[in-house]
């Protein structure tokens, strides 16, 4: 099973094309277009001091990525190239960014700064949310705080990675729950015999306390990722707009069938008729793929074609597109499964024999097809 594992994972990378990237001139050297629509392999010169290569794709422009891919050398590797697979296909005729990383080991004293100075922005944030009025101490929000915690503590570590794969998804809820205890704490029954200056000087203690006891419980939530081996973020690379190969010209064929309805006026009594009738057609797809909330939808298209017979209406009239004498429709859809195309258009129709374009009916039509590719031999 290992064995049949290896040769798998050989065959794959001899099968894939290789991009290779070009540190000083921030861009793929042998690539000035990406392959689309199958894996590839990143690869790179880097120095030996260079532990992780982090490389994130995001469509062009796009804040949030779509995939993000590591390469973590091993500890007797000492090569000065790093190999990346690519497993998620580029899209045809669009662009992307990418974003490279390096990253180089922390030595001690720098992990023990990183703890430290994690530690002081702790403290001093949830000083800055707690108001002490010298006989409370009050939060506002204790959820509030708790998600600022947690939004700090990210960005404090963006820089940093764990070259064991051990990442910070979250404080737990032990931190909200002592963040609402100290809101609720009161110090009035343990200052209430004490001196102005006293007072003040208690307080300030108490709360001192209190709030190095969060932070040591934030720390310790923390420390599997600070303990493990760390990374520090040593360069980064945009490459941006980078475009993918054009796709081979096809013309999709489709056929399937369509639901259609009629009205008409008989003796002033409105009748309907609907029914269903097969169709054939070809697609125009959209140039570029439609997005959705980050998210590329490539099988939009616009769809022409005829009925194989002529539609009827309630008082028993043919209707049929002048010329073609069958209805013609025109219509937007999308592909699913990469087989079937759903459409929602209209059809052009009029009386039969009728050559008056002044008296064109249109009706709703939807129809559901199988479509096929018809390879043109020719690029976008």
């Amino acid at each position: 099973m290992l064995f049949a594992g290896c040769i798998s994972g050989i065959a794959i990378f001899g099968q894939s094309e290789i991009v290779k990237l070009d540190f000083e001139n921030g861009s793929f050297k042998n690539f000035p277009k990406l392959p689309f629509g199958e894996s590839f392999i990143i690869e790179g010169e880097i120095l030996r001091d260079v532990q992780m290569v982090e490389v994130s794709i995001s469509y062009e422009n796009a804040k949030k990525s779509l995939n993000t891919y590591t390469w973590n050398r091993s500890d007797n590797n000492q090569s000065e190239t790093f190999e990346m697979f690519i497993s998620n296909p580029l899209k045809a005729n669009d662009s992307y960014d990418f974003d490279v990383s390096l990253y180089r080991l922390m030595d001690v004293s720098e992990k023990a700064e990183l703890q430290k100075e994690l530690t002081k922005r702790i403290v001093y944030y949830l000083k800055n949310q707690i108001t002490v009025d010298g006989k409370n101490i009050s939060i506002d929000n204790p959820k509030k705080v708790y998600n600022g915690l947690n939004d700090l503590i990210t960005e404090a570590i963006k820089y940093q990675r764990s070259k064991n794969g051990i990442e910070f998804t979250g404080l737990t809820e032990l931190v909200e729950d002592e963040i609402k205890k100290m809101g609720d704490f009161k110090l009035k029954s343990l200052i209430r015999k004490k001196k102005a200056f006293e007072k003040d000087s208690l307080s300030n203690s108490i709360l001192n306390t209190k709030l190095n006891y969060i932070a040591d419980v934030v720390i310790s939530e923390i420390k599997p990722f600070l303990n493990s081996t760390l990374l520090q973020q040593k360069s980064e690379l945009t490459i941006a707009g980078v475009e993918t190969e054009k796709e081979q010209f096809s013309l999709p064929i489709n056929g399937g069938l369509y639901v259609w309805n009629t009205n008409t006026n008989v003796n002033n009594v409105s009748i309907s008729n609907t029914s269903i009738t097969p169709g054939v057609g070809l697609t125009v797809p959209f140039s570029r793929g439609l997005r959705i909330k980050q998210k590329s939808i490539s099988s939009f298209g616009l769809s022409f074609g005829v009925l194989t017979a002529p539609i009827v209406n309630g008082n028993g009239d043919k209707l049929a597109t002048p010329v073609v004498n069958l209805p013609v429709y025109g219509a937007l859809g999308v592909k699913f499964f990469n087989l079937i195309r759903l459409n929602v258009g209209t059809l052009i129709v009029s009386d039969m024999g009728n050559t008056n374009a002044n008296n064109l009916q249109f009706y709703p039509t939807v129809g559901l097809s199988l479509e096929l590719n018809l390879w043109l031999g020719i690029k976008k």
